[in-house]
C-alpha cells in the first residue's frame, strides 16, 4: 500500500508568491531539500483559499495554528510556526531577528507543555500482556529451547532485541540476591 502525497488546492496567485519565496532562498543560501522549506507555507495557502498569502490577517493565522481546527497538531505547530515566520519576513521584508506583526502573538509550545498533550497510555500500547506473552510461549517450539528463554530474558530485563540477541554466555553473570 503506498501513502500518497498531499494535494494543495493554491490558487495563482499564491503558487508565484511561493515560487519567488523558493527561488529568493535558493540564491541566497543552497538547500538540501526545498520542498521542506515550503512545505508549511502551501498547507497556509490551501487553507486560505483564493485570499492571498501576503492578505492573510492575525484571525487567519489563529485559527490555522489551532490544534482543533485538524490544520497543524498539536506536535508539529511550532515546526510550521518556523517556517512560516521565516515566509513572512521575507513578505513583510523584516530583518530575520524581528517577528512579523501578524505573527508576534505566537507563543511556542515547550517540550514539557507538548508532553501533556500526549497520550497517557503510550507506554502501555508498547507493552506486551501477560496473555501476549502466553501466546509467544506457547507458539516457540525450538528444538533446544532458545527462543522461549530469549523471551523470558526479554521479559524479566527489559531488554530489547537488538541487545538480547548480542548477548554472549560470558554476558550473564548469575547472582544468587537478585
Amino acid at each position: 500500500m503506498t501513502k500518497h502525497k498531499k494535494v494543495y488546492h493554491i490558487s495563482d496567485d499564491n503558487r508565484l508568491t511561493i515560487e519567488q519565496y523558493l527561488e529568493y532562498r535558493l540564491n541566497k543560501k543552497p538547500i538540501h531539500r526545498p520542498r521542506n522549506l515550503i512545505s508549511s507555507v502551501r498547507k497556509l495557502a490551501d487553507f486560505l483559499k483564493d485570499k492571498k498569502l501576503q492578505d492573510a490577517t492575525i484571525d487567519d493565522l489563529m485559527y490555522f495554528f489551532n490544534p482543533k481546527n485538524n490544520y497543524v497538531t498539536i506536535q508539529t505547530r511550532n515546526y510550521h510556526y518556523q517556517i512560516i515566520k521565516q515566509f513572512y519576513q521575507y513578505i513583510d521584508n523584516i530583518p530575520r531577528k524581528r517577528i512579523p506583526k501578524r505573527l508576534d502573538w505566537y507563543e511556542t509550545i515547550t517540550k514539557k507543555e507538548l508532553n501533556r498533550y500526549g497520550d497517557p497510555k503510550k507506554k502501555e500500547k508498547h507493552l506486551i500482556t501477560r496473555e501476549d506473552y502466553q501466546k509467544i510461549m506457547k507458539q516457540s517450539n525450538d528444538a533446544y529451547g532458545q527462543d522461549k528463554a530469549l523471551w523470558e530474558i526479554m521479559l524479566l530485563s527489559g531488554a530489547r532485541p537488538e541487545e538480547t540477541a548480542k548477548l554472549k554466555i560470558n554476558s550473564i553473570i548469575i547472582d544468587q540476591n537478585r
